[in-house]
């Protein structure tokens, strides 16, 4: 029973984990284009905010990616 109730425990975390990055690709993504020309100009005049990017304690901190060269 114990090893079973791990096993569930361990499979909720990943799940938990693969919800919380795709969340923050998606932050990421909405980010970086409402900083870019012409998003950025609708996106101020409809007071865009940034998102935060989603963390649990105890977990390591998500660092975005560069999607978008310059």
């Amino acid at each position: 029973m114990h090893i079973s109730l791990m096993e569930r425990d361990s499979r909720v975390e990943r799940r938990l984990r693969k919800t919380r990055l795709a969340y923050n690709r998606v932050a990421q993504q909405y980010n970086e284009r409402t900083k870019i020309f012409p998003r950025n100009v609708v996106a101020r005049a409809h007071n865009f905010t940034e998102l935060d990017y989603l963390t649990f304690e105890g977990q390591e901190a998500y660092e975005p990616t560069e999607i978008f060269e310059d």
